[in-house]
């Protein structure tokens, strides 16, 4: 349980930060259809060695493993439950993915939500031809009407940087992309991942360190019906996660 208990308490002193800010129904959504955030998914990723299911605790969305490694644990982590692994290589031939079924509260549509997970990534070294993300989690990918989406940077430029992709459907203005300043930690520690839409504000978070935003107007509902997707976009791909991911947790005001 690494971010649930820290991530429930930003939202609740949202008004009082400057990471979180009040919850603002979009732009092209009425007060009737948004509310305020609210966990909808959050998978603890605490199953034992061999699960094949990945269970979600809050809304029952329960997701198929792939290959990853399931029921991990360290000495130092001691209390937060255990963790999945993926990968590529001799490791894992096929890669590793975790997919959890299309279903319409995991699309936020014009409404708010945030996406928040933890990764510990191996000591991955640059990728000298600039092109390298390793894709943690996902609903949708880019041939997607909508989509989002949380990466991490391989290439030498934005090395360790995490990018968020917000991306709403028939705008005519293709993707919101928000990078952050803070990196990824590459020395065996675990980093907390965020991405967030408030209003026409779009952000990503590091760590629970200051925010970078991006303020766009007049992006359309990020909605679609791909199923959410964990550790990499397809198996056996490029954009495999190297590393630890645990609790994830996905809140919205739909």
């Amino acid at each position: 349980m690494r971010t649930l208990r820290v991530s429930l308490a930003r939202v609740m002193v949202a008004g009082l930060t400057v990471v979180v800010l009040p919850t603002v129904a979009a732009q092209s959504a009425s007060a009737a259809t948004c509310g305020p955030l609210a966990v909808h998914g959050h998978w603890p990723m605490d199953e034992p060695p061999g699960a094949a299911t990945m269970h979600d605790v809050a809304g029952g969305h329960d997701g198929t493993i792939l290959y990853a490694k399931t029921g991990l644990t360290v000495p130092e982590h001691t209390g937060f439950g255990s963790f999945y692994r993926f990968g590529r290589g001799s490791e894992f031939p096929k890669g590793a993915q975790v997919t959890v079924p299309d279903a319409d509260i995991l699309d936020p549509g014009a409404c708010d939500f945030a996406v928040e997970v933890s990764v510990n990534w191996d000591k991955v070294a640059a990728d000298p031809n600039n092109h390298t993300t390793y894709n943690v989690t996902q609903k949708g990918l880019s041939t997607a009407p909508a989509n989002w989406k949380i990466e991490v940077e391989g290439g030498q430029r934005y090395f360790g940087t995490v990018l968020c992709t917000f991306d709403g459907a028939n705008d005519g203005r293709g993707p919101v992309r928000v990078r952050s300043t803070a990196k990824v930690a590459n020395n065996g520690s675990w980093t907390t991942l965020r991405c967030e839409r408030h209003g026409n504000d779009f952000l990503v978070q590091v760590n629970g360190g200051p925010a970078v935003k991006s303020t766009v107007a007049g992006v359309g509902p990020v909605e679609n019906s791909s199923f959410l997707s964990v550790g990499a976009k397809k198996l056996n791909d490029s954009d495999t996660v190297p590393g630890d991911i645990d609790e994830l947790v996905f809140w919205s005001g739909k």
